[in-house]
């Protein structure tokens, strides 16, 4: 299958097409182009398939900043409360230093954070979203069972600590700025 088939404007933007998929390959915007098909849309425009890949990788971007940090204080809560060293927590993986947590709950701070959320089943959801992200996989595409993308970032916002989460909802929402209008962008 080939880009061209996706576009209806193609022919009008093929410079700007050819130096795109240059970098990024036509066969990832031919993934954005299926995405947006399965969810209805029928004329799709290089713009709007453009901007839904930049929409997506604003995303990424920004949700891999944000588990970068989260599992920083993760470590720095087992850390401070003299449970584990910094080296004991270095090298493991996400899973294991999730369940580090877990085993320690009662005895570290969370910073405003709800300890009911850290359940092992919405780690699962977060976990799964983590690795889309760590793996720079298409964001908008996630679902885990009937999690959506949508429904896997706001629980992730509500494990980040207070004074992560006003600033990491607002910058997930400002993901659609001065892009083409589109009904499948995130509000939180």
């Amino acid at each position: 299958m080939y880009l061209k088939n996706f576009i209806i404007d193609y022919d009008n933007n093929i410079k700007e097409i050819v130096k795109w998929v240059s970098l990024k390959s036509e066969e990832k915007y031919i993934e954005y182009a299926k995405i947006l098909v399965k969810n209805g849309v029928k004329d799709i425009s290089w713009k709007q398939l453009d901007d839904y890949f930049r929409y997506d990788k604003r995303l990424l971007f920004n949700l891999f900043r944000y588990f970068s940090m989260f599992e920083e204080f993760l470590r720095a809560k087992l850390v401070n409360a003299n449970i584990y060293k910094l080296k004991e927590l270095d090298k493991l993986l996400f899973s294991k230093l999730y369940d580090r947590v877990i085993d320690n709950l009662d005895k570290i701070d969370l910073n405003g954070c709800d300890k009911d959320i850290y359940a092992k089943n919405n780690f699962i959801i977060i976990g799964k979203l983590r690795n889309v992200v760590c793996h720079q996989r298409i964001v908008v595409n996630f679902k885990y069972e009937e999690i959506k993308i949508e429904d896997a970032i706001k629980l992730f916002s509500k494990f980040l600590p207070e004074t992560y989460r006003t600033n990491f909802i607002r910058q997930i929402n400002e993901c659609k700025n001065k892009l083409y209008e589109s009904r499948f962008y995130i509000s939180l």
